[in-house]
């Protein structure tokens, strides 16, 4: 088991799974990544590639890039091969710099952040931790689009930002997730977003 201190996000699953990168959303972006089984000996991936992961064997992912989506249809975007579930753990912002724990995106004027990261992906049930305090345009836009079997709501506390589009449709499809601003039996959850001056509460339908 890698130390707590690995700086990567940790996918794992009860069954089989592989994760991959969506091609077709590529276009001239070339992510940079790593991958390892134990947190410690690390590979370069080639994306074009899938990593097999599950079944007791976890898979760890870690990046040095600056872009990961830029303006237009151009993003990265993880795949799974199966329906068996997904667990992510680890600060995502781990994907831009895994020499350190960055509270900001890299700024480009070109930049959409992880726009469309884990869209589509129907098996992840548990996405990464948002860490980054300081956010840029687009940065979570559709980020866990139609994630049908997401069942935690990560928490964006002590978030400022001056561009637009941030949050936008950020859970957009997660059909098992409900929200409201007031807090109850069902709606007990807490996912503050504290630039809006609320503090929205979830309700898991799992």
């Amino acid at each position: 088991v890698a130390p707590l201190t690995v700086r990567a996000l940790r996918f794992t699953s009860t069954g089989a799974q592989t994760l991959g990168v969506n091609q077709s959303t590529l276009g001239t972006i070339t992510p940079v990544f790593e991958y390892s089984t134990d947190g410690q000996t690390w590979t370069s991936w080639d994306v074009t590639t899938t990593l097999p992961f599950g079944n007791g064997t976890d898979l760890y992912i870690r990046g040095s890039n600056t872009i990961l989506a830029a303006a237009g249809n151009n993003y990265t975007n993880f795949t799974f091969s199966t329906n068996s579930p997904v667990y992510c753990y680890g600060n995502v912002m781990h994907l831009y710099d895994y020499t350190q724990d960055l509270t900001s995106f890299p700024y480009s004027t070109s930049s959409r952040g992880l726009k469309y990261l884990f869209a589509n992906c129907t098996a992840l049930v548990r996405p990464p931790s948002l860490l980054a305090t300081v956010l840029s345009d687009y940065c979570y836009y559709y980020m866990f689009h139609n994630c049908a079997s997401l069942v935690f709501i990560p928490k964006l506390y002590n978030i400022s930002y001056s561009g637009g589009s941030c949050l936008d449709y950020m859970f957009d499809g997660c059909t098992l997730i409900k929200m409201s601003e007031t807090e109850d039996s069902e709606y007990n959850n807490e996912c503050s977003i504290n630039t809006k001056s609320s503090t929205f509460i979830y309700s898991s339908q799992s």
